[in-house]
């Protein structure tokens, strides 16, 4: 899917913890395009079932007026996704952000999930759509094929951060963060490969 069959345009996407009620409450009026709601690092671990919980209720508000909505959920390594996806998902939401994805089969994995709420909740399938986070070395190498893995995949987003730990670079960035060039070409190349966005 690319950009231009959005009813949307998905340009502008804003961060907010999902365990921050003053937060959660301003993210309607933001001009953002998109609103990524964090499950992940902007939530501490002890925390992470409170945020779930306020961001289902947030999730159910209706008539809503502001942005998409789409939620930062739990890298599968950490074995919360799949608590995550299910809490969270389901009328309401536009799509999830699937972190640190590490492979295509990942992918298909996330996506099976979301097959199962839209089908409890009756959602047209294929509705709920995917972002996936290119985080690592091993991730980058396979960054193609994961932007072809789903049809519910709708783009690629950089993890910077996490990316320079696993390959060791300092966390002072200098000029411009230069030394990501590579990394950022890449993935912009495979997004456009896939026809798909680079977020």
């Amino acid at each position: 899917m690319n950009e231009q069959e959005h009813a949307k345009p998905l340009r502008s996407w804003m961060f907010c913890p999902g365990d921050k009620e003053r937060f959660l409450e301003k993210s309607e009026v933001t001009n953002a395009d998109v609103v990524l709601y964090d499950l992940e690092d902007g939530v501490t671990w002890p925390q992470k079932p409170v945020a779930r919980k306020m961001l289902k209720e947030h999730l159910n508000k209706m008539p809503w007026n502001g942005p998409q909505r789409y939620v930062r959920v739990n890298a599968p390594a950490t074995g919360l996704t799949a608590e995550d996806i299910m809490t969270v998902a389901g009328p309401g939401l536009e799509g999830i952000c699937l972190t640190k994805v590490e492979s295509p089969e990942e992918v298909h994995w996330a996506a099976g999930i979301l097959d199962a709420v839209e089908t409890l909740y009756e959602l047209p399938a294929g509705s709920i759509k995917i972002l996936a986070a290119v985080e690592s070395a091993n991730s980058l190498m396979q960054a193609v094929d994961i932007a072809k893995s789903h049809e519910r995949l709708i783009g690629l987003i950089f993890g910077a951060e996490d990316y320079a730990l696993d390959i060791g670079l300092p966390a002072n960035r200098i000029a411009e963060a230069s030394e990501l060039i590579y990394a950022r070409s890449c993935i912009v190349n495979a997004a456009a490969a896939a026809n798909i966005l680079s977020v």
